[in-house]
């Protein structure tokens, strides 16, 4: 069931955040533009999240709908159940761990308003040092592609306004530009389950020539700390992680592109290798899961290569 159409939905996963809901929670109420609903998916939370959401939701002003999940379906899955709850022209993908200042949704719906060459966009997005208070501290200005193909979140403001993509953390997107991206009924590739999911977005996005941005104006904080300790010590992340990363290679590249640059992908991914192989073994039980569905992959790739709106040139040009 699908609810009133808004010009916006806001889309939220959790997983055990208990911690943050409050904070979330009335940095949405304090929002000075109006005219959204919100989806909240809960992913089998062991803890107190839930009954936390279902508080909040007492008296919540907007329309909102929460739906528990007993499993954690992961946020590829996730967020795709939500996307299909709504119709609304703008949808904002929201991590738990996050604050919104008061205008953010105004100026992020205003952006897409008046730039119709825009298919997303993201906020500045400062750090959030749960809990004792906001910093100025750059979170995250978009993403960044090495030649290596290492990606990583831009942390100097340089006044760049379009970014290769933008981090899952609160990006906004126009929702045709979403749909003109689909794979096989998918937004967000179910076979990666969790993590690097935007980057494979990223990707899609900028190979189809639709362009993502960064609006200085808006402003939002992320606890970049709690996903950090994440990845340091869960098996499942870096499982997920290398094997995905992998995934956005096989599916998204140019082969003439991979040839320029293969002697430092070969270097990265050598390097990465070997490093797995005497301290992290565990994570390259994930090349079972690569090659099991490789041929999947390539189906995959053959979709966006018939997309392709950019040349190998034209990609490769946003590499650094």
């Amino acid at each position: 069931m699908k609810l009133i159409m808004s010009k916006l939905s806001i889309n939220l996963i959790t997983w055990n955040g208990e911690k943050y809901i409050s904070y979330l929670f009335e940095s949405l109420r304090n929002q000075t533009y109006k005219d959204w609903e919100l989806f909240v998916l809960d992913n089998g939370s062991g803890d107190g999240t839930v009954a936390a959401i279902e508080r909040e939701l007492k008296d919540f002003s907007a329309l909102a709908r929460l739906i528990k999940n007993e499993i954690n379906v992961g946020f590829a899955v996730g967020h795709n159940r939500a996307l299909a709850m709504a119709e609304s022209e703008y949808v904002l993908l929201l991590n738990q761990d996050i604050i919104l200042a008061p205008d953010y949704l105004e100026k992020a719906v205003a952006f897409l308003e008046a730039h119709p060459e825009a298919a997303a966009l993201q906020g500045k997005l400062f750090r959030w040092n749960f809990p004792s208070g906001r910093t100025e501290t750059i979170d995250s200005l978009g993403l960044a592609v090495f030649k290596n193909r290492r990606v990583i979140d831009i942390v100097l403001d340089e006044n760049a306004d379009e970014v290769f993509g933008l981090s899952g953390a609160v990006p906004m997107f126009r929702r045709s530009a979403l749909a003109a991206i689909k794979i096989n009924g998918e937004i967000f590739d179910e076979d990666f389950f969790s993590y690097k999911e935007d980057i494979d977005l990223a990707y899609r996005l900028r190979i189809a020539g639709l362009r993502s941005f960064i609006i200085r104006d808006a402003r939002a904080w992320h606890d970049r700390a709690a996903a950090a300790e994440r990845v340091r010590n869960s098996v499942f992340v870096n499982y997920h992680s290398y094997k995905n990363h992998l995934f956005v290679l096989v599916k998204n590249e140019y082969c003439k592109n991979l040839l320029i640059d293969f002697l430092p992908i070969l270097w990265y991914e050598i390097k990465k290798f070997v490093y797995l192989l005497f301290c992290e073994r565990n994570t390259l039980a994930a090349l079972k899961d690569v090659f099991r569905l490789s041929l999947k992959m390539l189906g995959k790739r053959k979709i966006i290569k018939a997309r392709r709106k950019l040349s190998a040139k034209q990609i490769r040009e946003w590499f650094i």
